[in-house]
């Protein structure tokens, strides 16, 4: 007993290293956890006023899309006029409440307090998806770690903490869905909240409209649980079609013709990558090759779902619809693996879950270095950058 006490410990502590390698690195800033939400200097003058007296990190020249959803988290409901100022697409940000509104309750309306929240929530729900996975595998055996590698690790889940986003959350909520799939009801209000937070998590709907195995769901349970899911971002989309008259829901370029964008994307930067290799000097080559095989990564993910459909397993019926996401992808979420890698995240997630349940021996190790080697730049340069202090 004490023997698997201490593994599973150092497991989890292993596991533990990156978040806390995150955390340590915003320690040593100025402002400290604040450094997380990425505040960018060309929107310094559109800022909530709520916030002017408010220390902030030293501003980075754009900053991220953090900077949007921690003001939001300061008035969530749009109340005050300066909001629409603040957000580059109001509409746009503000469909995405659902860690916006648990900061601005958690943070009790105090602006600092608030921005705090926000900056650690992602950190919460990782320890929510680890505590989780500790229940379904138990890190009995070494391919239980791998599957935690590959969901606690990926540069998707990484870079939603390293600045304060809100794809990891939403995916964790999908996946806590599945967990508790025997209970629909729970498992639906679940996958609404992860509407609420990334509204792409809407594709997993087919997660329960599809009966257990054994088992029949009425079409008068089928109607309430896809209320459920449904009502709440339709009632929260209609008020701020009437707060926001006029601003567009959807971002520039994020879709466009089956295919184009991702075969567009790995003939670009298999061109960079091989152009880089002649120009060692000019080019990142790590950086270039990651981001050649991430796109490659995730097209073989999405095709283990095409060539192993299993419509009885809530894994795959949660995925499903982010394998045919992938095909459809604009050039807009196709600029840079931080955030191609995060919006799909929902599919690295059902890949390995599914991969960990029915392969085994030669076939499992194959799909796991070919759908999750793409996973790992934002692991690496974590572990080397924070090598490199520790030696210096």
């Amino acid at each position: 007993m004490l023997k698997k006490v201490i593994k599973d410990l150092a497991v989890i502590t292993v596991l533990a290293l990156l978040p806390i390698i995150i955390l340590l690195n915003t320690s040593f800033c100025k402002n400290g956890l604040l450094n997380l939400i990425f505040f960018g200097e060309r929107f310094s003058v559109n800022r909530l006023k709520v916030i002017k007296d408010v220390d902030l990190p030293a501003l980075t020249p754009v900053g991220y899309d953090g900077q949007f959803y921690a003001q939001l988290a300061l008035d969530p409901f749009l109340v005050h006029g300066d909001i629409v100022n603040a957000l580059d697409a109001p509409a746009y940000r503000a469909r995405r409440i659902g860690l916006p509104f648990l900061s601005f309750i958690f943070g009790f309306g105090n602006p600092l307090w608030v921005l705090r929240v926000y900056a650690l929530i992602n950190f919460a729900f990782w320890g929510l998806l680890l505590v989780a996975l500790y229940q379904y595998s138990g890190f009995r055996y070494k391919r239980d770690f791998l599957l935690a590698v590959s969901l606690l690790w990926s540069t998707g889940t990484l870079v939603s903490l390293a600045r304060a986003l809100t794809d990891f959350p939403a995916a964790t909520l999908s996946v806590l869905a599945v967990f508790l799939i025997a209970k629909r009801k729970i498992a639906a209000w679940l996958l609404s909240f992860a509407i609420l937070c990334k509204e792409t998590s809407g594709l997993s709907l087919f997660l329960l409209i599809w009966p257990e195995k054994n088992k029949k769901v009425k079409p008068c349970k089928i109607i309430l649980l896809c209320s459920i899911v449904i009502i709440p971002i339709a009632v929260w989309l209609f008020y701020l079609k009437l707060r926001l008259n006029g601003s567009p829901f959807v971002g520039n370029n994020n879709f466009t013709l089956p295919f184009l964008g991702v075969i567009s994307k790995v003939v670009a930067e298999g061109g960079r990558f091989f152009k880089g290799l002649t120009q060692l000097s000019d080019f990142n080559i790590l950086n270039l090759l990651f981001e050649f095989i991430c796109p490659l990564s995730l097209l073989v993910q999405s095709l283990y779902m095409i060539v192993k459909p299993r419509v009885s397993s809530p894994f795959w019926r949660l995925g499903i619809g982010f394998t045919v996401l992938i095909f459809i992808l604009g050039n807009a979420i196709w600029v840079e693996q931080i955030g191609y890698c995060r919006v799909l995240l929902i599919l690295t997630f059902c890949f390995n879950f599914l991969i960990h349940k029915d392969e085994r021996g030669i076939p499992y190790v194959l799909w796991y270095f070919m759908g999750n080697v793409g996973m790992a730049w934002m692991s690496i340069k974590l572990l080397s950058g924070f090598m490199f202090k520790v030696s210096f």
